[in-house]
């Protein structure tokens, strides 16, 4: 048996699946059109399925992202809660320079909290309604502080938590 002769059984016998070498792959696209469709359905469903995993681990990777990322602002605006808490009118400006990335509404939930415990600083209460910005308060506040007296800086220092005078009980 010749080498045409085995490569045309071996294409009849597979039905169409092998086609080899002295036969062209035309002869097996004229003959079984069916294998040829099965191949590139395979292959376009193939694609599509990466197309998928592929979108569907990106996703998962951006969501996780953005939980991690959500972790971290919490614990940042925690951090910055905490040193809030311990500062005075006088030291606010220091607080703002360290806590940049603070989002507007988070910083104004805070500071508004905290102006409530400071009676010099109720000139900035006719502020929160009118959603004055986080750079006008602060603006506004240092220029609160240049105009307070010595001795009334002094006592709203009692003001601000100790956290030393407590450590020992």
């Amino acid at each position: 048996m010749s080498d045409d002769e085995m490569a045309f059984d071996t294409l009849i016998r597979t039905r169409g699946e092998f086609c080899p070498a002295p036969l062209c792959s035309a002869s097996r696209h004229w003959r079984f059109p069916e294998v040829e469709f099965q191949r590139r359905e395979r292959d376009r469903q193939r694609a599509r399925l990466r197309g998928h995993k592929w979108t569907v681990k990106t996703r998962r990777q951006q969501d996780r992202q953005r939980e991690q990322e959500a972790v971290q602002y919490h614990r940042v605006v925690q951090l910055a809660a905490l040193d809030l808490n311990v500062q005075r009118p006088d030291t606010f400006c220091q607080w703002n320079k360290r806590h940049p990335d603070l989002k507007e509404r988070d910083w104004l939930a805070m500071f508004w909290r905290w102006q409530s415990r400071f009676p010099t600083l109720s000139g900035l209460d006719w502020l929160r309604d009118g959603n004055a910005s986080p750079f006008t308060l602060a603006l506004d506040l240092a220029t609160i502080v240049r105009g307070t007296p010595g001795r009334i800086r002094a006592q709203e220092r009692l003001y601000v938590p100790n956290k030393q005078a407590y450590a020992g009980r």
